[in-house]
């Protein structure tokens, strides 16, 4: 290996590589870093320094004299003297009593020739018996049909592939090698993903939690389909390094808000898989309402939202999932805050021009919305619903409805409110199991009802009137279980494992209809 001339060369796996390293610095900051097969540039490992490792060792054979005297001059020229040092490593006889602790190796364009390929396994599988929590990510160019899985089993090693990107004329691969005895058996994630925030749990076969991580908004319309799935792999792969997990998870499962469209989700899946196989051997993605379910009920179930906007969702026992409502403020959300607040406002204008009529008077529900607003006249109010429109605070009246439903105008409004969601539950149900309908899980999320019991008599008169086929019981809950858990639950079941459902939801009142 000292007589050959690949160290003269920066191959287009130090560029892949290295960018790989950039997109997820996180996993380097703070890190000591040793790299393999540095040549004279070092490329990857002067990268890892770029980024924030605490250490960076570059090796290489211990003959190539002029290529360590470059590699020291980019050291240097890239300011690096405090973090990078220089080390010749034999990989025929490895040395590593002088490195004190490794945390991360990495290596590109070092699977170049058959012939270095069992003396390169015995050097990682040296590094990796004497630092068995370090990961190893390599990259490197298909030339010919070989194959190390083999001899890496032998060695109780392990390698994922991370993602293969394809050029003109090449393909480079990006994987990762690492102790198979230092895997946690096996392990599910699940992503609970909203507009501005996020929450990721890992889960044991026991569905004990080995731990749980706030991140940032994952809504899928807001970033982007592949921005979106490049985020969840990075913050799940820092996350998974944080808590000692090496190997790809069994099934990560994701909850996000905007995933509606099955179409788009099995893409994102399909992108993340392809480019981050690293992170997991399964995914699966649906909507945060759906996840609701998940993380309630085991055997299916259905989920009614009613916070600004609304929806219904159900899951039947075999997974299959249905829809009503959650079109948006435009198109529907009957029910929601959005709603109620709307309907008020409406009603108070349509009876003060003569277009409707009233069950009393309107000037308790006039001063409500003129102080609310903090304003004199209704027709102020206009300002609020088109050009200063903010549908949360809109909504928001909603809540200072409730505090005068003594009223009975008021109260009418909530049973319209409540009776509107009675209606996602009757149209919900024509899609039910017999056994569903005889006694339905339901379990109710959102900030309207708080107001549950002004809305409790419309929903019963709309689920009683209006179910196209009879409901004996409906089971009302809260939700007590992190919606991350239900990803991970329902993610867990497209692969045949069932996690232990180790909790309840709070059965809150059961409705005999």
């Amino acid at each position: 290996m000292s007589e050959q001339n690949h160290w003269k060369h920066t191959w287009p796996s130090a560029r892949v590589l290295g960018q790989f390293i950039v997109s997820n610095r996180h996993l380097f900051e703070g890190k000591r870093v040793l790299e393999l097969g540095s040549g004279a540039t070092g490329v990857c490992g002067l990268t890892a320094g770029k980024v924030g490792a605490k250490s960076v060792t570059l090796t290489d054979h211990p003959a190539l004299e002029q290529a360590f005297s470059i590699l020291q001059k980019n050291i240097a020229q890239n300011g690096l003297q405090n973090v990078c040092t220089i080390q010749g490593l034999d990989w025929n006889e490895p040395n590593f009593e002088s490195l004190q602790k490794v945390d991360l190796i990495i290596a590109s364009d070092v699977f170049y020739d058959p012939e270095v390929f069992q003396p390169l396994i015995s050097t990682i599988d040296a590094l990796l018996t004497r630092y068995p929590e370090a990961l190893l990510y390599f990259a490197y160019q298909d030339r010919d049909d070989w194959f190390i899985g083999g001899d890496l089993l032998e060695r109780s090693l392990s390698a994922s592939l991370v993602r293969s990107i394809q050029a003109e004329s090449y393909t480079i691969q990006i994987g990762t090698i690492y102790r198979l005895d230092m895997a946690q058996g096996k392990v599910f994630a699940g992503i609970e993903g909203g507009a501005t925030s996020s929450k990721l749990v890992f889960l044991n076969e026991k569905a004990e939690s080995l731990g749980v991580f706030e991140g940032a908004g994952t809504n899928l319309y807001l970033n982007g389909l592949e921005q979106t799935a490049n985020d969840i792999a990075n913050w799940v792969r820092k996350a998974k390094s944080e808590i000692g997990i090496k190997g790809p998870l069994e099934s990560l499962g994701m909850g996000l808000s905007g995933a509606e469209d099955p179409r788009l989700n099995d893409r994102l899946v399909e992108y993340l898989m392809d480019n981050h196989g690293d992170v997991t051997k399964a995914a699966h993605l649906v909507s945060d309402s759906v996840t609701c379910i998940g993380a309630s009920f085991k055997n299916g179930g259905v989920v009614v939202i009613a916070g600004t906007g609304s929806s219904c969702r159900m899951l039947t026992e075999d997974g299959e999932e249905r829809q009503v409502g959650g079109w948006g403020h435009m198109i529907g959300d009957q029910g929601s805050g959005h709603w109620i607040a709307n309907r008020a406002l409406r009603h108070l204008f349509n009876v003060d021009d003569g277009v409707e009529k009233s069950v009393g008077s309107v000037e308790t529900l006039r001063t409500v919305v003129l102080e609310y607003f903090q304003i004199e006249d209704k027709v102020q109010v206009l300002d609020f619903l088109y050009a200063k429109f903010v549908k949360s605070e809109v909504a928001k009246l909603t809540t200072k409805l409730a505090e005068n439903a003594s009223d009975p105008v008021i109260a009418g409004i909530f049973y319209e409110g409540g009776w509107e969601l009675g209606k996602h539950v009757a149209a919900i149900s024509r899609h039910m199991s017999e056994a569903m309908r005889q006694d339905m899980p339901i379990v109710m999320v959102g900030n309207v009802f708080k107001s549950w019991p002004l809305l409790k008599k419309g929903f019963i008169d709309a689920v009683r009137q209006l179910s196209p086929h009879p409901i004996q019981s409906i089971h009302l809950h809260h939700l007590t279980e992190t919606n991350a858990f239900g990803a991970a639950a329902l993610a867990s079941k497209r692969i045949d494992h069932d996690l232990p459902f180790n909790h309840q939801p709070h059965l809150f009142e059961t409705i005999h209809l």
